[in-house]
């Protein structure tokens, strides 16, 4: 159908005019303090969006926000990232919070404004030795702090072990044998290799690590290149896109940013870098142990979420990508990490 002028579609309820993002921004510099005058005239500009939000750049010549707009659904994602940028106010590598809203005036649907952060995303560009330091001092200032007890970001928004990670391709492996007769050929092979690859993780005798204490520390939960802005001046690095942040192990966090389709080519030695960083910088006595644990699973783990998204039997329904993949692209994604798999499991078994 023809396309409304000014009218923004975007994935899983965010479909706002853009005129009122710009009505919504105008209300707020016109009633309070939190937008300042100054030698421009209020700007609003799309930015961009992420997988399920839409992004606007607002700026009047000194002051420069982002307004992100929220599907209908998403206030609780709203409220977990004011509460996670009003709890990280003090650190300079996340932007500061301004305002927040469940349900925004002109846009109906749940709205923050917070400060803009310049610079280029690590998914542009090669991430540097430089990068990865920058990282793992991040993650272990995140990870000391304690969010209060009964607000969103108590609760767990990722493995406490990996267990759990052993639970889900368990859970999505039980679900996609009821819809194997239905697929083709492709899938059905796809799905035999997940087994045997199960099989071997079994084999490695993971349960040692597995059957560990619960491990609750404060993460990001989103924790990706494309979450990742580095001063293109500075070279620092900031972290931006706290709507899943919460409560998970720490080691998940750090090997899962290493199992990301943007972080598998990352050369051995930058990989053993930033897992060394990140170790010296903590006190957790296991925390190395549970990261190679969590990385010899975690390419099984996203072949089991890959098969669910083509087969619509992932419970969480998101894609890991900004841009949706098609089931094409799915299965070139597919055979990438069981190569992985078959890489990390055949050295472990001969170890």
């Amino acid at each position: 159908m023809d396309q409304i002028p000014g009218y923004s579609l975007h994935a899983d309820g965010v479909d706002i005019l853009d005129d009122q993002a710009r009505s919504y921004v105008k209300f707020i510099a016109d009633t309070t303090p939190l937008i300042p005058d100054g030698p421009d005239p209020l700007a609003v500009t799309v930015l961009g969006h992420g997988f399920n939000n839409r992004l606007y750049y607002v700026s009047t010549g000194i002051c420069e926000l982002v307004l992100k707009v929220y599907p209908l659904a998403g206030n609780d994602r709203m409220l977990r990232e004011y509460s996670a940028l009003s709890l990280l106010e003090s650190v300079d590598s996340v932007p500061r919070p301004v305002w927040a809203e469940s349900n925004a005036r002109f846009l109906s649907r749940p709205a923050l404004l917070c400060e803009r952060v310049a610079g280029i995303t690590l998914s542009e560009v090669p991430i540097s030795a430089r990068d990865c330091d920058h990282l793992a001092r991040h993650l272990e200032t995140v990870r000391k702090f304690r969010p209060p007890v009964d607000g969103p970001l108590a609760e767990s928004v990722g493995p406490l072990s990996p267990s759990m990670c052993l639970d889900y391709i368990d859970r999505t492996t039980n679900a996609l044998g009821y819809t194997m007769e239905t697929r083709g050929a492709a899938f059905r092979d796809r799905l035999d290799e997940l087994k045997e690859h199960r099989r071997c993780l079994e084999l490695l005798e993971l349960g040692r690590e597995a059957s560990s204490e619960p491990v609750r520390g404060f993460c990001q939960g989103d924790c990706r290149p494309d979450n990742m802005i580095r001063d293109e001046e500075s070279g620092a690095l900031k972290f931006v896109d706290w709507e899943h942040a919460g409560m998970m192990d720490p080691a998940y966090e750090a090997a899962s940013f290493l199992s990301r389709p943007e972080t598998l080519q990352l050369p051995g030695s930058q990989r053993d870098l930033f897992i060394e960083e990140y170790v010296s910088l903590s006190k957790d006595p296991s925390l190395r142990v549970r990261i190679y644990t969590y990385l010899t699973i975690l390419p099984v783990q996203w072949t089991a979420r890959i098969l669910g998204l083509i087969s619509d039997e992932d419970a969480t329904r998101t894609q890991p990508w900004v841009t949706p993949r098609t089931e094409e692209q799915l299965f070139d994604d597919l055979e990438v990490y069981q190569e992985v798999a078959r890489q990390v499991l055949s050295g472990e078994l001969l170890d």
